[in-house]
């Protein structure tokens, strides 16, 4: 299990909450699914079509089509989208790194910009992950 998916699991649990929305869970839908014995509901959303047949997966932009998110959000990517603290409010977990792939319109280079963009005004932990050939952060926090 990738470190910033087992954090952002970890978050979860501690944060008592019981329905969270994973934005952008990539490869970690059975990362997360460890977490549906302790009665949390979870539902993804993804733009990439190729996880149309994952169970509780909605194909959508939380972007542009701001669906209903749940009080707790995860973001897994947030390098790949606006900040999504600027469009939602709640208890926050969100991963960024400074990898840049094509495409990668947010570029995350600190827990402090992620704290920033997303307006949160009460953090709960943060944390550098150091790799190979990138860093990745991670936030916990409150912006309601």
């Amino acid at each position: 299990m990738r470190e910033d998916t087992y954090q952002a699991i970890e978050w979860l649990l501690e944060s008592g909450e019981l329905d969270a929305s994973i934005i952008a869970p990539g490869n970690t839908f059975n990362e997360f699914a460890v977490v549906a014995p302790m009665g949390i509901s979870l539902t993804y959303y993804d733009i990439d079509p190729k996880f149309k047949n994952i169970s509780n997966c909605n194909i959508v932009d939380v972007i542009f089509e701001t669906p209903p998110l749940s009080n707790c959000i995860i973001h897994m990517n947030a390098q790949k989208t606006y900040p999504i603290g600027k469009l939602y409010n709640g208890v926050l977990i969100i991963c960024g790194g400074d990898d840049n792939h094509p495409g990668d319109c947010n570029v995350v280079t600190s827990c402090k910009q992620l704290i920033t963009q997303n307006n949160i005004h009460t953090v709960y932990a943060t944390k550098h992950i150091a790799h190979r050939r990138i860093n990745s952060y991670i936030v916990w926090g409150r912006n309601d």
